[in-house]
């Protein structure tokens, strides 16, 4: 299973840097194609997987699949026989969902698979993915919690307004998250 990441922002700001270190860690720089990454970009993500200022869309690779959120079928299991690629937008999510990776990542004749109608971080579709296909979980046996909060300083607290994976009953998040929006959000 090989994960292309298809960046859709201006920048590479530092919270996508901690969510792609994440997906490098979960699948291996090795199985980790950046796409659409502008050239003064490069150095911050090279020893995360191979680096690529091409969008995916100009690349010609076969068996591939888009994860986009509204997808009519669900990835299963299954799907690992039939695709090689995986294509995640590289977006930064607003609390609404606007469409944008099936806006954006418009690459025809491409099958497409949703991860459930709820948004999730980047890293955590990355995740789930693997368990789907690697792991052959199927997408209904894996356990979730919709919004999060991360206290910041007594009585201040920032909300995630994702889905997160649960594993041995605690969430998943990308390690350096919570240190981040830490700082990020100081209300000093």
């Amino acid at each position: 299973m090989k994960v292309i990441l298809e960046h859709m922002e201006k920048e590479v700001f530092k919270w996508c840097q901690i969510e792609y270190k994440h997906i490098s860690k979960i699948i291996g720089k090795d199985n980790l194609i950046f796409t659409n990454i502008q050239k003064k970009y490069k150095n911050k993500l090279n020893n995360l997987g191979e680096v690529n200022t091409k969008s995916v869309k100009g690349l010609n690779i076969k068996r591939l699949c888009v994860l986009d959120p509204r997808a009519k079928k669900v990835l299963s299991p299954e799907d690992g026989k039939l695709f090689d690629y995986f294509v995640f937008g590289g977006i930064l999510g607003s609390e609404i969902m606007g469409g944008r990776t099936k806006k954006e990542l418009k690459i025809h004749g491409v099958a497409r698979r949703n991860l459930g109608k709820v948004q999730m971080p980047t890293d955590i579709a990355v995740l789930v993915t693997k368990k789907i296909i690697k792991n052959k979980i199927p997408f209904s046996k894996l356990k979730f919690k919709d919004e999060i909060e991360i206290p910041i300083k007594r009585g201040i607290s920032t909300i995630l307004p994702y889905r997160y994976l649960i594993e041995k009953g605690k969430v998943i998040l990308a390690p350096g998250l919570k240190d981040y929006l830490r700082k990020e959000d100081s209300f000093d």
